[in-house]
C-alpha cells in the first residue's frame, strides 16, 4: 500500500540511484517488486469473502469448517462402535471421562439448556510406565561425543549393562498413563444420548 522505491545514495556524487526494490510506507516492509509492496497492507480475502488475519490464507470461520471436516474424516476412517456397543473409558475433545454417562453429567447437569448432538468419540487404551530404552541409550551417547572433534575415538563401556538395567526398570513399574486410542471411533448418536439423559434424571 502506498509503495515507494529504494534509493542508493552514491557517497562519491551526492546521487541517488533507483535500486528497483520498493517498499509499504504503512509498515516500512520491502517488497522487492512494487506490485509485492502495495499489496502488503492490503487486506487478504478468503474464499468466502471475509477478510482474513494477516500471514493467514482462511478466516477463522473457513480454517475452524475445514479443521472439524478433516477431523470428521478421520473418525469416520476409524468409526468402530456406535451407541451401546462401547460403555467403557472414552475420550472427547482430548477429554478424559470414565464413560459416556459421566460425559453427559458433567456436561448437562449444571448446564441443561445445552444442546444435544451426535458426539464423536475415542476409546482409551492403558499404557504401562516405560522408558524408551533405545532412545535413552541414543540420547547418552549424543551427549558424550555431541561437541567431540572426532566422535569415533570416544568409546563408551557399559551399554550393555545399562539396557539391561532399563529394562529392569520398565520391568518392574506397575503403574499406567491413560492415552486415546485414535484408532477406534465411537459415535453417540443424538436419539441414543437424549435417551441416556433421561434414564440418568
Amino acid at each position: 500500500m502506498n509503495a515507494k522505491e529504494l534509493y542508493n545514495l552514491n557517497n562519491e556524487t551526492g546521487e541517488y540511484k533507483p535500486t528497483g526494490v520498493y517498499y509499504c510506507t504503512n509498515c516500512n516492509h520491502v517488497g522487492y517488486t512494487k506490485e509485492i509492496a502495495e499489496q502488503c497492507c492490503t487486506p487478504t480475502l478468503c474464499k468466502c469473502g471475509k477478510e482474513v488475519k494477516k500471514y493467514w490464507t482462511v478466516c477463522e470461520e473457513c480454517s475452524s469448517r475445514i479443521t472439524k471436516q478433516r477431523e470428521l474424516k478421520k473418525f469416520n476412517d476409524n468409526h468402530k462402535y456406535t451407541n451401546e456397543e462401547y460403555d467403557d473409558e472414552i475420550f472427547i475433545d482430548d477429554d478424559f471421562y470414565e464413560n459416556i454417562e459421566y460425559y453427559l453429567e458433567y456436561i448437562y447437569e449444571d448446564n441443561p439448556e445445552n444442546t444435544i448432538e451426535d458426539i464423536y468419540a475415542y476409546t482409551a487404551i492403558h499404557e504401562k510406565y516405560s522408558v524408551n530404552v533405545d532412545n535413552v541409550l541414543e540420547i547418552i551417547n549424543e551427549w558424550v561425543t555431541d561437541d567431540m572433534e572426532d566422535p569415533e575415538l570416544v568409546e563408551l563401556n557399559g551399554f550393555d549393562e545399562l539396557r539391561e538395567a532399563l529394562e529392569k526398570f520398565n520391568n518392574a513399574q506397575t503403574g499406567y498413563v491413560i492415552r486415546v486410542n485414535e484408532k477406534e471411533g465411537v459415535l453417540y448418536t443424538k436419539e441414543f444420548l437424549e435417551k441416556l439423559i433421561k434414564e440418568i434424571k
